[in-house]
């Protein structure tokens, strides 16, 4: 996603926002997101909120409410006024596959928030680190047999979508792995490129840099079709597990 998509993204959101009468009164409208700065949420709510100043000349903050993977965000946003001073940037989690996984869970998406539009969409990424001999799937699931308690992997929260895949993937490999939950996918990155777990899941852009730079090596993706962002690197059913995730996030309003 770049500005002119975020532009045209705010486009629609003025408009549906436009239509509440108190959207006028607050001077500055927060985009809440559940995870720590430095990932790519948190980069999507930066171009959302620059858009916003530019595209509806509103002041706009990024405002970074982490823990309980994302639902802290969640609730601040449900209990704000429904005038346009605060909003919720969220991956599709929290929306449609919360509801199913946490028993206790204290909102409800169709009754307290309003979807306003969606903002970007994307794969996420099996991305292996140096604690890992091999530099592809095939290789890496050689080592998972052999891993023995080093067979980990990070996600951005316990009972996101990221944690899931990794659930999958392990089942299908045959090979149990221990979940370790972190506050964003930027800090799960952090650990893999140190050698302190061997894979994490994410979005496809919380890992490129490092992949580029050949700190860490992204394996797979989920997508049905290979990332444009990583030339060469097959997805998830290429390399012979049969699972497919798409990503997306969207703006919502109280």
């Amino acid at each position: 996603m770049d500005r002119r998509h975020a532009l045209a993204a705010v486009f629609s959101l003025g408009l549906s926002l436009g239509a509440a009468p108190a959207l006028a009164q607050p001077a500055t409208t927060r985009v809440v997101v559940g995870f720590a700065p430095g990932g790519s949420v948190d980069a999507l709510a930066r171009l959302v909120a620059e858009a916003l100043q530019t595209g509806m000349g509103r002041t706009a903050i990024v405002e970074n409410r982490t823990g309980a993977a994302g639902r802290l965000a969640v609730e601040q946003v449900k209990a704000s006024p429904p005038d346009g001073s605060m909003l919720l940037l969220a991956p599709q989690g929290p929306m449609t596959l919360f509801p199913h996984v946490f028993r206790s869970l204290r909102y409800d998406p169709g009754r307290d928030f309003v979807p306003v539009t969606r903002v970007a969409s994307g794969d996420f990424a099996l991305t292996i680190g140096p604690l890992v001999p091999a530099k592809d799937m095939k290789g890496f699931r050689a080592w998972l047999a052999t891993a023995g308690d080093k067979a980990n992997y990070g996600s951005p929260g316990a009972g996101t979508i990221p944690h899931f895949v990794g659930v999958a993937f392990a089942r299908q490999a045959g090979v149990p792995m221990t979940h370790v939950p972190y506050r964003g996918s930027a800090l799960s990155m952090n650990d893999l490129a140190g050698g302190q777990i061997a894979m994490a899941v994410s979005p496809v852009t919380e890992a490129l840099e490092l992949h580029k730079a050949g700190r860490v090596t992204i394996v797979a993706t989920t997508g049905g079709q290979r990332s444009t962002f990583v030339d060469g690197v097959p997805t998830l059913k290429e390399a012979g597990v049969d699972l497919e995730v798409p990503l997306w996030f969207a703006v919502y309003a109280p």
